[in-house]
């Protein structure tokens, strides 16, 4: 990670945010451009490969993303400036944080790990947008970089 440069944590909701075209948001194309100008670094959960593989099947099994804009969504997803780290949590830390703030484990996950890089959360996500506001570690796609 360059020096000065906070960090965010993308879960796959922002991410898909970006990718699909029927979901595309102001916020996921506003985190996207700081990267690009390299004013914040795009981190992710490992595990955020597996959510956005299953988002994109499903996608495409249900008819709302032919073959070819599959195609596309990945390359998309591919060319992003986006790093994937290892997570090193306990089930407990996992569970203890998803029975508290009401989540699923792998969204607990991204709200742990942006806790532990001292960065911020980006997400789609209205359960984990009021978590991550609540922790004060929620990306705000208005404030200036």
């Amino acid at each position: 990670m360059r020096q000065g440069v906070k960090p965010v944590v993308c879960d796959a909701s922002i991410l898909v945010a970006f990718i699909l075209p029927d979901e595309l948001s102001s916020a996921a194309d506003a985190l996207v451009a700081e990267a690009q100008r390299e004013q914040t670094t795009l981190l992710t959960a490992a595990h955020a490969a597996l959510e956005l593989g299953e988002a994109l099947n499903r996608a495409q099994r249900r008819g709302r993303i032919s073959a070819e804009v599959l195609e596309t969504a990945l390359a998309i997803l591919e060319a992003l400036p986006l790093h994937y780290l290892p997570l090193d949590l306990t089930t407990r830390e996992v569970s203890v944080v998803a029975a508290r703030e009401e989540l699923s484990c792998y969204d607990a996950a991204y709200l742990l790990l942006a806790h532990r890089v001292g960065g911020h959360l980006a997400t789609a996500d209205a359960a984990l947008a009021a978590a991550a506001r609540r922790s004060g570690v929620l990306w705000d796609f208005s404030a200036p970089a």
